[in-house]
């Protein structure tokens, strides 16, 4: 209450001052106050590294890379232009620029520090260069997401053959399956037992192969389980076993005994 009284008696003060100096020298009045427009700040983003270590084509030498990250692919360069035949990045990088995004979106489970890493290493005798590989299903995005973040890269045309040659591999028709599967699956512990096995036997199997008697004589037999002269279906652990002897015994007699099994079947099939 007691400021309210006071500027209330000054502004009377005010009043009465000017009504005393009536007819006498006018006051200017005061000057507006200007208003200061702030300034705006710029802030610049610092850069941003990939830390990468390389290895030489012998591992007699490493060497430590920082490679920037932009939104456009990256430039290894320096990287490229050595013997840098092996690469690894120990940080976890998260993808940031809009090229690593792009990257990752296509990468399935690689991470993008697994792409820098590939991106940084040129060694023509890796897998994905020799020029017969056919990438598997994970390792397509992988291909694919390293062409992405580095499309300069100095085995770039050997990574996309690979990729064409994986593409077309797998329009084509698959391998026919082999000739025992016709019958059923094979007991997995047949296919561990050892070539003495199988030579033991195979003599008397091909003798009958070359001989055309599959439904007569040791083969018709053994395919069979025993069950000799019945037309009955031929098992197909005993099939796999006869086609692994014929492999080691008389390979040159394996179109023939297929031919034997197709005929067999024809005549007494379905069983």
């Amino acid at each position: 209450m007691k400021k309210l009284i006071v500027a209330t008696l000054g502004a009377a003060v005010l009043i009465l001052a000017g009504c005393a100096t009536v007819g006498g020298p006018e006051i200017a009045p005061s000057p507006t106050p200007t208003k200061t427009q702030p300034t705006a700040t710029v802030t610049t983003q610092a850069a941003e590294f990939v830390t990468i270590e390389c290895s030489n084509s012998d591992y007699t030498a490493t060497q430590k890379f920082a490679v920037e990250r932009t939104d456009t692919p990256p430039n290894f360069a320096a990287i490229w232009s050595g013997d840098n035949t092996s690469c690894n990045v120990w940080d976890d990088v998260k993808a940031t620029t809009d090229i690593e995004l792009d990257a990752r979106l296509i990468a399935g489970s690689a991470t993008v520090d697994t792409l820098y890493a590939l991106c940084a290493a040129v060694d023509p005798t890796d897998t994905y260069f020799n020029g017969t590989h056919v990438a598997s299903e994970a390792q397509i995005p992988e291909i694919k997401a390293t062409l992405k973040l580095c499309p300069e890269h100095p085995l770039a045309a050997q990574l996309q053959a690979t990729l064409d040659r994986t593409t077309t591999a797998a329009a084509a028709p698959p391998p026919p399956a082999p000739v025992w599967e016709r019958y059923g699956p094979v007991p997995s512990n047949l296919l561990d037992l050892g070539d003495d096995y199988y030579l033991g036997m195979g003599a008397s199997i091909c003798a009958d192969v070359q001989a055309g008697k599959i439904e007569t004589g040791f083969l018709h037999g053994y395919l069979t389980g025993g069950n000799l002269p019945e037309y009955v279906k031929p098992q197909a652990a005993n099939v796999r076993m006869a086609a692994r002897s014929i492999e080691l015994t008389c390979p040159e007699s394996m179109d023939q005994f297929v031919t034997l099994l197709d005929q067999y079947d024809a005549a007494h099939g379905p069983y």
